[in-house]
């Protein structure tokens, strides 16, 4: 929840009130834009083959784990 915030200019007058909603939606958009942003970090797009193998053992171990 993001709360109603006055924007002042240097003399102490609003300039601008900026709503909650507008505040929330801001928000939203630009971490849904850095969330997007994320990911490998490749030009290709791919996952190392030493990175797959490492995570392929890590997590076998505990599916395993799991099972037992």
């Amino acid at each position: 929840m993001f709360h109603e915030v006055k924007v002042l200019d240097r003399y102490g007058n609003i300039k601008r009130i900026i709503s909650s909603r507008e505040l929330s939606r801001t928000h939203w958009r630009k971490f849904q834009k850095l969330e997007n942003q994320l990911g490998p970090s490749r030009a290709d797009g791919r996952v190392p083959r030493w990175v797959k193998q490492e995570l392929d053992l890590e997590f076998s171990e505990d599916f395993i784990g799991s099972i037992s």
